[in-house]
């Protein structure tokens, strides 16, 4: 069975995220491919799917997690 991911727009993702809907704009134009969570175009649409922003920002809080490790030592 296929497992069809919710998506989100733009400004649902503005919201979840934090960054501005510019924001992501700007990464997408710019190619930072390491930078805000993946998207798909669809026609003129450009959409997330909702388990990859979840895995974005889990991934994120990873990484910020081990940089205050990494500070304090601890």
């Amino acid at each position: 069975m296929i497992d069809l991911d919710r998506l989100l727009r733009e400004p649902a993702v503005a919201r979840i995220t934090g960054f501005s809907v510019h924001t992501l704009r700007q990464w997408r134009s710019l190619n930072y491919h390491d930078k805000g969570p993946p998207w798909v175009k669809i026609g003129a649409s450009v959409v997330y799917r909702e388990s990859d922003v979840r895995a974005w920002m889990s991934a994120l809080e990873a990484n910020s997690a081990s940089v205050r490790h990494d500070r304090t030592g601890t």
